[in-house]
């Protein structure tokens, strides 16, 4: 191969035997169980190793060099485009707790600002700028990427996360509105995915497991050590992948698979305890399963359909309410091929927990209704 031939060949990357010694004894067989033995390429995921920088160097190098021809012409284009677009520019705002919020690309910047304005006049207040985060001491490359960005319910805090390294795993940081400044909290790697608690004291987060796939959903107390943080669910189900998001009234939070469920359980009050042991249960056995808090069906018949349709999937035909007192109003959210587990008789008298399994008001119960609905 002549000089300009080898030159012009794009890098190739090394597999892990290759990066070994020679006369190492693994050279060429990787030990059963390690990370070469499944995938040559697993030495990639360490950013800090020699052979991977001296690698992405060498994919650098070979961009520069065969798109050098058309340098000019890129920086014509650019030009034309950038002459098109407006020196500042805003998004459409939405309206949330009587402020207005809105993103904005500054003049003479790339990334965006996430502002809010209390009315028409009054000035803008810049929540959090993108651009200042490329001076970021753990910036150490240039680049900078938001994954979540989420105002407390009470307006006083953000919640943000940034990747500075384009692997799509994010620092979790917490941001004090008044002072402009972070707090201490921070949590590496999360992912995509964020809701507040209703009294803005704690928030949830999604973390990946080895293969990058969303499966466990933490909480985190806001001004603790994130090493104290609790699980409060994991999808063992390697074809699912997790979400977690607060309905737009920010009184719930909901966990959620890709996809619609299998099977929904709706629930009310205190039966809403004995709705999650089930799920629990029916989780274990594969089905996947989505629990509904619905204390007021007044109040959520009132709601857009939308956002119902978004809550109770129409195509998901399988259902099961939970219901301690009268079970008729209930038939409406299970349809005919629903179950209700309820007590439709009255007079008893004991400590709830005595009632409830006297009259079979139960997990136990709950799961049963579940199976019957794929029975059906």
């Amino acid at each position: 191969m002549t000089d300009h031939a080898r030159e012009s060949a794009p890098p190739v990357a090394p597999v892990a035997a290759d990066l070994l010694p020679p006369d190492s004894p693994a050279a060429g067989s990787p030990a059963a169980g390690s990370p070469a033995a499944g995938d040559p390429y697993a030495w990639m995921r360490d950013h800090d190793l020699p052979a991977m920088r001296d690698y992405l160097a060498a994919e650098r190098a070979y961009y520069e060099r065969e798109t050098a021809p058309t340098r000019a012409l890129q920086d014509r284009l650019l030009a034309e485009m950038t002459a098109h677009v407006a020196a500042t520019e805003d998004s459409v705002s939405w309206r949330r707790r009587g402020l207005q919020y809105f993103t904005r690309v500054a003049e003479g910047q790339e990334l965006e600002q996430f502002c809010r304005v209390a009315g028409p006049g009054e000035p803008a207040q810049v929540l959090l700028d993108a651009n200042l985060l490329l001076g970021d001491p753990a910036c150490t490359g240039g680049y900078v990427d938001l994954g979540v960005r989420e105002v407390s319910p009470d307006g006083r805090l953000l919640a943000y996360s940034v990747d500075f390294t384009g692997d799509e795993l994010f620092q979790l940081r917490i941001r004090d509105l008044a002072t402009g400044q972070d707090l201490a909290d921070r949590i590496d790697a999360t992912y995509y995915g964020l809701a507040w608690a209703a009294d803005s004291r704690s928030l949830f987060y999604v973390l990946t497991d080895q293969a990058y796939r969303p499966h466990e959903v933490w909480r985190h107390e806001v001004g603790t050590d994130p090493a104290s943080d609790v699980r409060v669910f994991r999808e063992d189900d390697e074809r699912y992948a997790l979400t977690v998001r607060a309905t737009r009234s920010g009184g719930y939070v909901l966990i959620d698979s890709d996809g619609p469920p299998e099977v929904i359980v709706i629930a009310t009050g205190s039966e809403v305890g004995i709705a999650a042991d089930a799920v629990r249960a029916a989780a274990a056995k594969g089905r996947k399963v989505r629990l509904v808090s619905m204390p007021s069906t007044t109040t959520f018949d009132r709601q857009e359909q939308a956002y119902k349709d978004s809550v109770l999937p129409p195509q998901v035909v399988r259902r099961v309410a939970v219901e301690a007192g009268a079970t008729q109003p209930w038939w409406k959210y299970v349809g005919l091929k629903g179950q209700i587990v309820g007590i439709d008789h009255f007079g008893a008298s004991a400590p709830a927990k005595d009632v409830f399994k006297e009259f079979g008001f139960t997990a136990e119960h709950v799961q049963q209704a579940i199976d019957k609905t794929f029975a059906a």
